[in-house]
């Protein structure tokens, strides 16, 4: 289930529910190209989601480009609550995600989003934004991992464009308007 609550003609809200036995992060990427294929959305970002998991791959901190023996992904094979799911997906649904896990004891882990299997369900809220501004990703050679670039988009073009059709139709409706005349 989809729906789209427009807040300005630039910046939307969708809200997502993820069933039992989907992969999470696969789902937010799935989620992120409808939304900017649908919605012509430029910039997604989650605002917020809660749910539950039976599975999670999690890299830990100290990932480092200089040791990637270090960057440690561990995946646990029990039940969390999700009790903070942050990060931002480009319009193709590269992502950057966290993900903050609280076991049955209250125990609360937390890193990148690697994969998770949902458990009950995951209740996710994406915002998006269309025009002005587009999230991409690209490797960054000092973190050695594709980092957020943001692009600031211009309606010139769009204008112009706009405006060039607008004038050739005018021509022609006057050639057009002449050659009846004739």
């Amino acid at each position: 289930m989809h729906k789209s609550i427009p807040t300005s003609e630039q910046l939307q809200v969708h809200a997502y529910r993820i069933h039992p036995n989907q992969e999470l992060k696969e789902s937010l990427q799935s989620a992120a190209k409808e939304i900017a294929r649908e919605h012509k959305s430029t910039a997604i970002f989650l605002l917020t989601a809660v749910g539950s998991l039976r599975q999670a791959t999690l890299r830990l901190a100290h990932a480092s480009k200089d040791t990637p023996e270090q960057n440690a992904i561990q995946t646990w094979d029990q039940k969390f609550e999700i009790v903070s799911l942050v990060g931002t997906l480009t319009p193709t649904g590269e992502c950057h995600l966290h993900i903050s896990l609280s076991d049955e004891k209250g125990d609360t882990i937390g890193g990148h989003l690697m994969g998770g299997v949902v458990f009950t369900t995951v209740e996710v809220v994406f915002g998006s934004v269309r025009g002005g501004l587009e999230f991409g990703r690209e490797v960054d050679d000092s973190t050695g991992f594709k980092e957020l670039v943001v692009r600031p988009l211009s309606d010139i073009p769009r204008l112009w464009y706009g405006r060039l059709g607008f004038g050739i139709a005018l021509v022609v409706g006057i050639v057009a308007g002449l050659v009846c005349l004739l």
